[in-house]
C-alpha cells in the first residue's frame, strides 16, 4: 500500500475567515499552529476584503516547524525550505510554515 494521496480539487475546505479558507488535509497538519502574518491581519480584519494586502499563500507559525515538514512529507505534499520558512504546497494551495 502506497503513500495516501491528497486530493486539492474538491476537498472539504476549513474557513478561518471570509474569503481564507485551506484544505482539511492541511488544517489538521497545522492544528498546533496559528496564524501569522498577513493572514493574522485578515483573521482580525474579519475577512479577506478587509485586509490590506494578501499574498497567494497563507502564513503560520509553528512551535516545531520540522514535524509539521515530516508529516507533510507523509501526506504526499510537496515541501520547500527557505532561509526562515517552509512552504508546504499541494500544487494549488500553499502555506508557509515560521517557527514560533
Amino acid at each position: 500500500m502506497g503513500k495516501s494521496k491528497v486530493r486539492p480539487l474538491g476537498a472539504r475546505m476549513v474557513r478561518l475567515a471570509p474569503g481564507v479558507a485551506l484544505p482539511w488535509y492541511m488544517y489538521r497538519l497545522l492544528e498546533g499552529c496559528r496564524p501569522a502574518g498577513y493572514t493574522r491581519r485578515a483573521v482580525e480584519a474579519g475577512g479577506l476584503l478587509a485586509a490590506e494586502y494578501m499574498p497567494g499563500y497563507l502564513e503560520f507559525e509553528c512551535s516545531d516547524p520540522e514535524s509539521v515538514a515530516r508529516e507533510a512529507r507523509r501526506l504526499g505534499l510537496r515541501v520547500y525550505r527557505g532561509r526562515r520558512h517552509l512552504t508546504i504546497s499541494d500544487g494549488v494551495y500553499s502555506v508557509r510554515v515560521y517557527k514560533a
